[in-house]
């Protein structure tokens, strides 16, 4: 269904004859090539950043290590120093003093091209991409279309070695606004509820979470906030195996299709806060003013009297 909605809004005509516009034009800047990013190696002002898995994700936790190889030149990031465990929730922003001292111990400043990858499908390179946005460097990053998979496979510069670098002074500059609370959310899908294209309220997850006919570890009631659009993170990919995301094109008419018009303020959310950031980077991409639900339906399924669609619902 998501790949038929994706080739109609590519045209930008829905059955019946109704016209939608596109969204905003993608921003080159944020999306490189294994290509181009060969190519810039020798950039001085290049901050090159290798993202690490979630170590307690059994299946990420297969995956190689930073000194088993890494993209020349990449300096490491590990998934605790992006995302932290807060009140019980899981996978939670990292205070601003912390994420400071991580940047400034790798040397970044506020006049690198910061590139991330990871060596996943670019989910955790995602995450370290919503840690910079927060602290002001979000317009100075990009991810690598291909991840460390699509590198590896054009056999391009390598090392297991570790980069050594001089600390820098970095400054932050916070954007706390992205970060939206439980009471925040529960207010944009009261709007969206009553059909205000003003807001989007996107779920990241997987279309049996979504529905409720898999809850998901940790989840105490199946389904998904009232309001929300389901647009899995999945979905975006032209080849999960080789981690290539779709065009532009078919990117923005996923978006436009979950209800995601030009000029709407878009929230995502998924289960701990870590595919959403997926999401969050790709509408980020597109042209919209995005927001993340930290909390994500971890924390809104465990409070009382919210508003809960799918199988927990019709109980």
């Amino acid at each position: 269904m998501t790949r038929l909605l994706t080739m109609l809004f590519m045209g930008g005509l829905l059955a019946g004859g109704t016209w939608l516009p596109r969204a905003c034009p993608a921003n080159p800047k944020m999306r490189v090539t294994p290509e181009w990013l060969a190519a810039h190696l020798d950039d001085p002002h290049l901050a090159l950043l290798h993202v690490g898995f979630d170590p307690t994700d059994p299946a990420a936790s297969k995956r190689s290590s930073y000194l088993d190889g890494h993209i020349l030149g990449a300096r490491q990031v590990a998934w605790g120093e992006i995302a932290v465990t807060r009140k019980g929730l899981p996978n939670e922003m990292p205070p601003a003093e912390s994420l400071v001292q991580m940047l400034r111990s790798l040397g970044i400043d506020e006049g690198d091209r910061i590139i991330l990858y990871d060596t996943g499908s670019g989910v955790e390179a995602a995450r370290a991409y919503l840690a910079l946005d927060y602290v002001g460097l979000g317009d100075n990053a990009a991810i690598l279309d291909g991840q460390w998979i699509r590198w590896k496979m054009l056999q391009l510069p390598q090392s297991r070695m570790s980069e050594e670098v001089e600390p820098s002074a970095f400054q932050p500059r916070l954007h706390p606004e992205i970060l939206v609370s439980l009471a925040a959310v529960k207010d944009t899908a009261w709007l969206s509820q009553q059909g205000d294209p003003s807001v989007a309220l996107l779920d990241a997850r997987s279309a049996e979470e979504f529905s409720g006919l898999r809850a998901g570890k940790g989840i105490f009631k199946a389904g998904h906030i009232a309001g929300a659009s389901s647009l899995c993170w999945m979905d975006t990919f032209e080849s999960m195996e080789e981690s290539l995301l779709r065009s532009d094109d078919e990117l923005s008419g996923m978006f436009l299709a979950a209800g995601a018009r030009p000029g709407a303020v878009v929230t995502v959310y998924c289960r701990t806060g870590t595919e959403a950031a997926h999401l969050y980077f790709l509408a980020k991409y597109l042209g919209y003013t995005t927001r993340f639900y930290d909390g994500s339906y971890y924390e809104w399924s465990r409070e009382e009297d919210l508003p809960i669609r799918g199988s927990w619902a019709s109980r």
